[in-house]
């Protein structure tokens, strides 16, 4: 388990003990697949998987509230790349697409207008690396640490604190050596408040 888990599980332990009544807390895990654009990279096709801690601030009575989320991505899990050298048009081989891990911070509105679906929408920022083949921000020298994230997504609760999630996200790393690289997966997962 990496230290970056284990830091968020710990987070999530305090504040499931600590905030029962103005916050609602939620448990997101999900799936991902998507396709890398941007550069000159191969094997643009990720599968991810996500964990996020949530948490809802609405009134006495209100279903319909703002939420604070962090969260943790793995962009490149179970990821096998074939190594081949494609040439690349400045020279040398093509290397693959940067399988982009780290944590986020998202802020958004959740709106349910009924028991069994919500959904929400969230705007964030995030500090991405790249896998054992690439680092990300590494430009002439330079660190880039954050990365743009959006996500709307839908939830049908049918067993009312558990819910599957389907959505869409948008990834954005506005400069990888050069390059503006963005991923767009599509989710599958479950909510548990």
């Amino acid at each position: 388990m990496t230290a970056r888990l284990r830091a968020l599980l710990g987070v999530l332990a305090v504040f499931l003990s600590v905030h029962r009544g103005a916050a609602q807390v939620a448990v997101d895990a999900m799936l991902s697949a998507g396709t890398g654009h941007g550069g000159e990279y191969y094997a643009r096709e990720l599968a991810g998987r996500r964990l996020a801690v949530s948490w809802r601030f609405c009134g006495a009575g209100r279903e319909s509230c703002p939420f604070a989320e962090v969260g943790f991505d793995d962009l490149g899990w179970n990821r096998e790349v074939t190594l081949v050298c494609i040439p690349s048009t400045s020279g040398g081989c093509v290397p693959p697409f940067p399988s982009l891990a780290g944590t986020s911070l998202n802020v958004g509105y959740l709106i349910s207008g009924s028991p069994w679906f919500a959904l929400r929408t969230e705007l964030g920022i995030g500090r991405f690396s790249g896998g054992s083949h690439a680092y990300l921000g590494q430009v002439d020298g330079a660190f880039f640490p954050f990365t743009g994230i959006s996500r709307l997504d839908g939830a049908f609760k049918p067993l009312g604190h558990v819910a599957i999630t389907m959505g869409g996200r948008r990834i954005v790393v506005p400069n990888y050596r050069g390059n503006y690289l963005s991923q767009s997966p599509m989710t599958l997962g479950l909510r548990v408040r």
